[in-house]
């Protein structure tokens, strides 16, 4: 562990190790940077990638789209580099093809892949000064998150982006299932990427900056590294990383509450929703139905839920598939399954495809055969341990070659996890034995699984959610925007257009301010 302490005059310890797990086929060890509180997450895989995911927790309790606009707005440029494009065009020098990020409810996470890590720890310090110190100006905001046109129209990359994602019948269904499955105050039901009216009427820049001085701060910065990649190196680069945050003078308070530290409320009852969503064809509609189940630390019980997933939902032989698809009057052409993995988590059945005149039965239909199988008396609806401990092989497998073949991907979502809600309880370890926990599942007694079924899915309150296509809400839908842009011009008036193209032009000329030569020639290049 001689990499771990620094060597610098003061001899003082600069980094402290929290948590070391080591597998065959992988080493991950969790250190805490001692000066500014960032979190390394140093991942030893074998392969000619190193791959990066900076992640920070971000919570909100809005549907402003803080989370998602900030994501947009850290690529546009940095107050050490302040040019739009300019760590993608250091990325491509250094042996990547890019820079990438996405937000999620409860975080944000920018990535970086490379060949090698020298040009992993080139750019580096680059992407961590636009994630902790970005431009943030009123031309980005106006060009890359919300404007009006000359045209009276509204625009905007986040602002199109929203507006494809907002008019989709599964994120409608999703939006009304985490409303009714979070009462009261609740981050999980915030809609991260930002909804329309709040993006016009709410969002501001103003607001982007006070959400990242609170979020985007070195003691909420979490870097998980996957790949080849000497950690002396690693650390030699983040020190003088952290010699750069240092020089800027205090650090940062750190954020009060934790973020994803308040409990999550209790759902008392079950709650059957319906929504209309615009659709030219009538037939079909889709419904999906949410159960909150186990904490997300609760790796084992996770992965039991998931193999009863593929149990009740996979092939032919499976009992949802079986008597509610594959059946002569069915109530779907498809269903699936899906889990978060959260404070606490949710556990959803989707049906897809679903005959307009079954979308007010097909949610009782579920949870009654799903009660049917729970009590484990009906003949042909017996729970089949052979077929279940197959599926549990089959997983088994699967992981094994997805660790054999990305183990830079399989490792990062366990740290991610472990980084937003459990770092100080040195969990991580017992959550990368998966192994392990398949061999426990695999000689789990049928009890067992219908207990699980029972506690999670049928004991416990769930909400559904049933989605009808509707071509008059689509009509409706289509009027009521055209009447409001309409009535946004004539309050803008043929002088207030002009201003918002002339607004719209000037930061268009200044956001788009082209990159010095020099600067890129000045970069080391790795050798290829």
């Amino acid at each position: 562990m001689a990499d771990i302490v620094s060597t610098a005059s003061s001899n003082t310890q600069r980094c402290e190790l929290v948590e070391e797990i080591e597998k065959e086929a992988f080493k991950v060890t969790k250190l805490i940077l001692n000066r500014t509180g960032i979190r390394v997450y140093h991942c030893d895989v074998s392969g000619p990638l190193v791959k990066g995911y900076f992640t920070l927790a971000t919570e909100t309790h809005d549907h402003d789209g803080l989370p998602h606009t900030l994501e947009h707005l850290v690529f546009m440029g940095s107050q050490e580099y302040p040019y739009k494009g300019v760590l993608d065009k250091v990325a491509n020098r250094c042996l990547s093809e890019g820079t990438n990020a996405y937000t999620d409810v409860d975080h944000t996470c920018y990535t970086l892949v490379t060949a090698g890590h020298e040009g992993f720890l080139s750019v580096l310090p680059i992407y961590l000064q636009h994630i902790l110190y970005p431009t943030l100006t009123d031309a980005a905001y106006i060009t890359e998150v919300h404007h009006i046109n000359g045209k009276g129209e509204n625009a905007g990359v986040v602002y199109c982006e929203m507006q494809d994602s907002q008019s989709k019948p599964s994120s409608m269904i999703h939006f009304e299932l985490c409303n009714e499955l979070y009462p009261g105050k609740c981050g999980y039901k915030s809609c991260t990427g930002g909804r329309l009216d709040e993006i016009r009427n709410s969002c501001s820049n103003e607001k982007v900056r006070e959400y990242h001085k609170k979020y985007y701060i070195p003691s909420n910065l979490y870097l998980i590294v996957c790949g080849s990649i000497p950690r002396v190196e690693l650390l030699d680069v983040l020190y003088k990383f952290e010699d750069s945050i240092l020089s800027k003078g205090p650090l940062p308070p750190a954020i009060v509450p934790p973020p994803w530290s308040t409990p999550v409320p209790d759902l008392n009852h079950s709650k059957d929703i319906r929504i209309e969503f615009g659709a030219d064809d009538e037939s079909t509609g889709m419904t999906k139905i949410a159960f909150n189940v186990c904490e997300g630390h609760n790796l084992y019980e996770l992965l039991a839920l998931e193999v009863l997933g593929e149990y009740l939902t996979s092939t032919s032989a499976a009992p949802l598939q079986m008597y509610m698809i594959d059946c002569p009057d069915p109530f779907a052409n498809n269903v699936s399954y899906f889990y978060t993995l959260q404070t606490l988590s949710t556990f959803y059945l989707s049906f897809t495809s679903v005959p307009h005149a079954k979308l007010d039965t097909i949610a009782h239909e579920c949870c009654s055969l799903l009660k049917l199988l729970g009590g484990n008396t009906s003949e042909d609806k017996k729970f089949n341990l052979e077929r279940l401990r197959g599926i549990v092989r089959q997983q088994k497998k699967g992981y094994v070659f997805s660790l054999e073949e990305n183990a830079h991907s399989v490792l990062c979502g366990p740290c991610i996890v472990d980084s937003l809600y459990y770092y100080d309880r040195k969990l991580l370890g017992k959550d990368l034995d998966v192994i392990s926990n398949y061999d426990k599942l695999e000689k789990e007694p049928v009890e067992y699984w219908l207990s699980l079924l029972n506690k999670y899915l049928n004991e416990g309150p769930h909400v559904s959610c049933v989605g009808v296509p509707s071509k008059e809400f689509a009509k409706k839908t289509e009027k009521e925007e055209k009447e409001r842009i309409e009535k946004q011009q004539t309050e803008l008036g043929e002088e207030g257009l002009k201003l918002k193209e002339t607004i719209l032009e000037k930061a268009k000329r200044e956001h788009e301010a082209e990159l010095p030569a020099q600067f890129l020639t000045s970069l080391p290049v790795p050798d290829p």
